[in-house]
């Protein structure tokens, strides 16, 4: 595994994972630098289950670690603790996409979803654990893996119906977007060339890198109401345009 694979896994569950999350509201997280056992004062926990949980939370990019063991939320963390504060489903389920948009190891896992087909919530559970690399007996093999495919689900990236696990339609799209094009051709550098065909210019800018399509501007003189005469003669020039943009094209 990459190290931009890496996730560190959760030691809680789902709702007290977000409960830690909406404690740095509470405790200001929001605006600055706040410790561990000031978000436990605001979670009504011992300050240890707030730091077994808080790489999870940077792991994720909902909070940044600053000097000492002080944590700031991010943008992204903000907007998903003001969320989980007013119960807002659909801002959490945003903010969650948002998160996972950055994060290698859950884009992963969505492709292995979506490359199975399906996939039950144990296996899924039990290959989260083994790609973080976390022994079966850890507590985050079985309850950090299961709050890992809560927010996937809540992100509406995953849904499930009973044990079945698989992708939405909403994830499809989301891993078409980080499918990376081939590169284009390199060409040498040509000057810009201008060509006239009647009362049209073509000019072609013929760069360093050509793409598949070639850009072209085209300045067009075309009468309001033309006559057969006209629309014929437009249309014979825009046929040599083409012919000639096919021959420009040609390997040499």
């Amino acid at each position: 595994m990459s190290e931009k694979e890496e996730l560190e896994l959760p030691r809680a569950s789902y709702d007290l994972f977000s409960n830690i999350v909406r404690g740095f509201l509470a405790a200001h997280g929001d605006e600055t630098p706040v410790s561990t056992k000031k978000i436990a004062r605001f979670v009504g926990r011992h300050p240890t289950i707030i730091s077994q949980n808080i790489k999870a939370i940077t792991s994720l990019g909902i909070a940044s670690r600053l000097k000492g063991y002080n944590y700031i939320l991010t943008k992204e963390g903000v907007d998903l603790a003001y969320s989980i504060e007013y119960n807002d489903k659909e801002g959490i389920s945003a903010a969650f996409r948002s998160l996972i948009s950055k994060n290698e190891f859950l884009r992963s896992l969505i492709f292995s979803v979506k490359s199975r087909g399906s996939i039950s919530n144990f296996d899924l559970r039990d290959d989260i654990g083994k790609r973080a690399q976390v022994t079966k007996n850890d507590q985050r093999a079985t309850v950090g893996s299961q709050t890992i495919i809560d927010i996937l689900v809540i992100s509406d990236y995953l849904k499930k119906e009973g044990d079945e696990i698989t992708t939405t339609e909403r994830a499809t799209e989301f891993l078409k977007e980080g499918i990376s094009e081939a590169p284009p051709k390199i060409k040498p550098v040509k000057k810009k060339t201008e060509q006239s065909m009647g009362a049209i210019t073509v000019a072609i800018d013929e760069k360093e890198i050509i793409p598949i399509e070639i850009q072209i501007r085209l300045n067009f003189q075309v009468p309001l109401q033309p006559n057969e005469s006209e629309i014929n003669s437009i249309t014979e020039t825009i046929r040599k345009i083409r012919d000639s943009l096919q021959d420009n094209n040609k390997e040499e």
